[in-house]
């Protein structure tokens, strides 16, 4: 499973999208905010009743309400169950302050949003080939 951690709209929908396109053969969550992504991920709130078991990958955009990538980044890799998880930032802002505090957090990658769809389908085939174990990719 792969988490999205993504609170507009088109922006899920293109990345679904996407992610058919590649023939993934996982699921993928979404989660509209950093609160409730945590939520999730430790199995609280309206989210104690999904299945066990931790994403393989979070992908996270940074301008969210409630909770914003960056908070949830230091969250997710200050516990130490949820600490192994690969969180990839998935985001439209290419500032060098937004890198540089990332990484400090611990994010393991970096990753602009493309404008276009196909250069979308390939940033998304290149990130699953890396952080998603191959079982789980549709031949």
């Amino acid at each position: 499973m792969i988490l999205l951690v993504e609170d507009d709209p088109n922006d899920v929908f293109i990345a679904t999208l996407a992610f058919e396109a590649t023939g993934l053969d996982t699921e993928l969550a979404v989660t509209q905010n950093g609160h409730d992504a945590l939520d999730f991920l430790q199995r609280s709130g309206s989210y104690a009743q999904r299945p066990a078991g931790s994403p393989q990958l979070i992908l996270l955009d940074l301008n969210m309400p409630r909770m914003n990538g960056f908070d949830l980044l230091k969250a997710v890799k200050q516990d130490e169950l949820l600490a192994p998880i690969p969180v990839v930032i998935f985001t439209t802002s290419d500032a060098k302050r937004d890198r540089a505090l990332c990484a400090t957090l611990g994010a393991d990658d970096y990753l602009v949003k493309p404008n276009d769809f196909q250069d979308l389908i390939t940033l998304v085939t290149a990130l699953t080939t890396r952080w998603v174990q191959p079982s789980h990719l549709a031949m």
